[in-house]
């Protein structure tokens, strides 16, 4: 719920053409609820203010977590990331998280390094250490550093599923 009302804000402030363009592509539930939180913005008097948009934005990429760096990137990125890692790397980020880029990135190894990482995912579990979150953050550099210079991580906004299926993870400035 929360992530609709944070979607019909960033759409509330784009123009009426590009607000149409996002909406036709989602589905129709999602559609209709971002649409009423679209209707109570317009009711309520609130002007479309990409300022502040473009603030929240800005504020959410800037003190994003290195877990939700990772959620965000997509399995493109992480596959050419992570392309020259050992199994036993990939196996235990894989371990750290819940990534949605995940099972399609285990799908896309090579059939030799898929079968060791499988193998090692199961026994990767167990608590975090100093070094887990040395990876993590390492990781999160590493998708930084690949990003534009002009481009940040996904707001919170762009990690609802909708949001990313439309190829809009990247915050605009």
């Amino acid at each position: 719920m929360k992530g609709s009302r944070e979607a019909a804000l960033t759409l509330h402030a784009l123009p009426a053409a590009d607000r149409s363009w996002v909406l036709e592509r989602l589905e129709p539930v999602e559609r209709r609820l971002v649409q009423s939180h679209l209707d109570e913005l317009a009711a309520l008097g609130i002007p479309p203010d990409p300022s502040l948009l473009d603030e929240a934005v800005s504020k959410a990429s800037t003190t994003a977590s290195p877990r939700a760096v990772i959620s965000q990137a997509s399995v493109f990125m992480m596959r050419s990331l992570l392309a020259e890692e050992p199994p036993g790397v990939i196996a235990r980020l894989l371990a750290l998280g819940e990534w949605r880029w995940a099972d399609e990135l285990v799908r896309e190894l090579a059939p030799q390094c898929r079968q060791k990482v499988q193998a090692l995912r199961g026994q990767a579990s167990g608590p975090r250490s100093q070094l887990d979150e040395w990876l993590l953050d390492e990781l999160e550099r590493r998708i930084r550093a690949a990003l534009p210079e002009t481009a940040e991580p996904a707001a919170p906004i762009a990690a609802s599923p909708w949001w990313a299926r439309l190829g809009l993870g990247r915050a605009r400035r």
